[in-house]
Parts: C-alpha cells; sequence; structure tokens
C-alpha cells in the first residue's frame, strides 16, 4: 500500500491551538467591609452611659438605692464592672446622670414659653400641663423621685443636686411668671410671689400619690389637673387676700 502524503499547510492556514497547561491565577482575598462593624460599636459606644442609666434605675427601685452594688448593675447591663466606672465613677454619678438626662428636660422649655403674646397666667398653665404630662405619666421620672423621696435623707448629697438642678431653674422659671403677672395687673396675690413653688404643689402630690396609693385609689388625673389651674388662676387673680384673723391663725396652729 503505498503511503499517502499528507495535505501540505498553506501559508495562509490557521495554526493548530495548542492548549497550554492551565496557570493558577493568584487568588485575591476579600477585604472585609470593616466600616459596618466600625459604627455598629460606635453606636453601641454611644449608647452605653444611657443602657448604664437604664440598669441602674431598675436595680435602684427593685432593690433601693442603699442596697445596689455598680457589680449588679454592671450584670444588668450586659458589661464589666470598668465599663460602669469609665463612665460614672460613683453611684452617687449614676444617680445624678438620671436626674440629668430625665428629670432635668421637664425644664427645657421650648421657645412658646417666651411669647409674650401669651399672658402670664396663659404661660403657666402651660407650664403645669407639661409638669403633669412628663413627670406624673411617664414612669421613669415617678421612679426617681420615688428614691429621692424614701432615700434622700440618707445621702444629702442627691438632695442637694435635685434642689440645685431642677427645683431651684423650676422655682425662678414659675418666679418670673408670677413677677409679670403682678407687673401687668393680671396677678394680685404677692404673698404667692414670695413663695412661688406653691402653685406646683399639687402637681408634686399628684406624682406622690401615682407610686402610694393610686391602685387603692386611682386619682382621676384629668379633673385633678383642672382642679389645680382653677385653684391656680383664681388664687392668683382674686382679690387681695386680708390677713388671717388672730383667731383662725391659733386654731391653723393647733
Amino acid at each position: 500500500m503505498v503511503p499517502t502524503n499528507p495535505t501540505p499547510l498553506r501559508p495562509d492556514s490557521p495554526l493548530p491551538e495548542t492548549t497550554a497547561p492551565d496557570t493558577p491565577r493568584p487568588e485575591t482575598t476579600a477585604q472585609p467591609d470593616t466600616s459596618t462593624g466600625a459604627k455598629r460599636r460606635q453606636r453601641r459606644k454611644e449608647d452605653r452611659p444611657q443602657e448604664i442609666l437604664q440598669a441602674a434605675l431598675i436595680e435602684f427601685t427593685e432593690q433601693g438605692f442603699a442596697d445596689t452594688k455598680v457589680e449588679s448593675i454592671a450584670a444588668r447591663a450586659g458589661i464589666a464592672k470598668g465599663t460602669v466606672y469609665r463612665y460614672f465613677p460613683t453611684k452617687e454619678a449614676i444617680f445624678e446622670g438620671l436626674v440629668t438626662s430625665t428629670i432635668a428636660p421637664v425644664f427645657a422649655l421650648p421657645p412658646e414659653f417666651a411669647d409674650a403674646q401669651q399672658s402670664a397666667g396663659e404661660r403657666l398653665c402651660k407650664l403645669i400641663r407639661r409638669l403633669y404630662a412628663l413627670m406624673i405619666e411617664t414612669p421613669d421620672r415617678q421612679l426617681i423621685l420615688r428614691i429621692l423621696l424614701s432615700e434622700g435623707h440618707k445621702f444629702p448629697q442627691l438632695l442637694e443636686f435635685y434642689h440645685r438642678v431642677i427645683f431651684t431653674k423650676a422655682r425662678a422659671i414659675i418666679q418670673q411668671l408670677v413677677d409679670e403677672g403682678i407687673r401687668s395687673g393680671e396677678f394680685r396675690a404677692e404673698h404667692i410671689a414670695k413663695v412661688p413653688q406653691v402653685l406646683i404643689g399639687p402637681a408634686l402630690m399628684a406624682v406622690v400619690w401615682s407610686f402610694t396609693f393610686d391602685t387603692i385609689d386611682p386619682l382621676p388625673r384629668d379633673e385633678f389637673l383642672q382642679a389645680h389651674l382653677e385653684l391656680v388662676l383664681h388664687g392668683l387673680r382674686g382679690s387681695a387676700p386680708r390677713e388671717i384673723a388672730p383667731g383662725l391663725a391659733a386654731s391653723a396652729e393647733l
């Protein structure tokens, strides 16, 4: 058999493909996106003081301020004891933080309270309504006042702090409104101007009632608020009070 010559390649014929061995590609390691985690940690760090305060309020309420230990606050917040001290050096500082963050905003009045178009009486009524809405209807604020009333005598530092940060500011606001009302002729009760805190006495009584007798004798809050406002306005706008007769004064002392 005569062998057949292979067909010669033409110059323009494509060269046969050659298969090169697979060359491993350099692996690229995906870099984790740390921005989200960093932001989450940052948010967590910013929230930490409030988490400590909330845990402390629960512990103070359940155990009492005197018997609460920083370790129990840390455990409830899910953090180490040292982390608590990083934000609050003492247990008293934690309570002060609660007062500053929870009670103080009640008296951070919005701009409309300075509206000269409203009378002093109208603004005073708005302030009293604000006290009822933010103090009586907010459990956390009730609990702080309850702790202060029940254990404040053991911790005069806490009483002094509350008086300086809360009560002094509240009295100054009320004093300003009463003085404005007297200057404009709207108010006539000059004795009240000397002790303006008497005007918010019923509101404090309502707060105390809410955590003492409310389960036995619920306070009708709307009616109580309305009675408070009427008492304040009639007392401030009424005729000038006469001096108390000696006999009545003696009876009052009994």
